[in-house]
């Protein structure tokens, strides 16, 4: 497979510059039972796809759904939080 074009990627944001407040070993103090905003903007970039992927898209005519076309996703944009810079999700 192919490497996946990322937009709006960034070296270091502000939230990896944020510790961890879990404590490991205790599950009842672990992320996500625990709120950690280290681990919480962790587990959103680990999300990211790396690889090209195909989605079925629909094809639409008068308002209705007719069939589905298989599209290769090539290059994807980060969108960001404002304070941490995290990630708040991808578009295509």
């Amino acid at each position: 497979m192919k490497k996946l074009k990322i937009n709006n990627s960034m070296e270091k944001a502000r939230y990896e510059f944020i510790s961890c407040s879990c404590n490991k070993g205790i599950v009842l103090e672990e992320y996500p039972l625990r709120d950690c905003l280290h681990c919480k903007f962790k587990e959103r970039y680990d999300s990211i796809p790396i690889n090209e992927f195909e989605v079925n898209e629909p094809v639409i005519k008068d308002k209705k759904i007719v069939s589905y076309t298989k599209k290769t996703i090539k290059e994807i944009t980060i969108v960001r939080g404002g304070k941490y810079q995290e990630v708040m999700g991808w578009t295509w």
